[in-house]
């Protein structure tokens, strides 16, 4: 079974000059990211998707094998989950 990912409702992300940050307007928490991590952030705001279909952008944006970023991308996700800014799709 494979699990689907979305931005979470509440969380906004904007690029200000070089600096890339999220906005969670229910609380009010801020995450300022590097461009891998908005990259990997705004993937899941258009629609939801999964770890693998992350993966394949990522290596077509980074010109990178998967075998090189797969436990880097899981373990990100894991934490954005963890930390709410995404959630998962029922």
């Amino acid at each position: 079974m494979t699990i689907n990912y979305k931005l979470a409702k509440d969380i906004i992300i904007k690029k200000r000059g070089d600096i890339y940050f999220g906005l969670n307007m229910l609380n009010g928490t801020t995450y300022e990211m590097n461009d891998t991590q908005y990259d990997i952030i705004s993937f899941f705001e258009a629609e939801p998707s999964n770890v693998l279909k992350l993966v394949e952008h990522l290596c077509s944006l980074y010109q990178i094998e998967e075998s090189e970023i797969l436990e880097d991308v899981e373990d990100s996700v894991a934490q954005l989950l963890k930390i709410g800014v995404l959630s998962l799709v029922d």
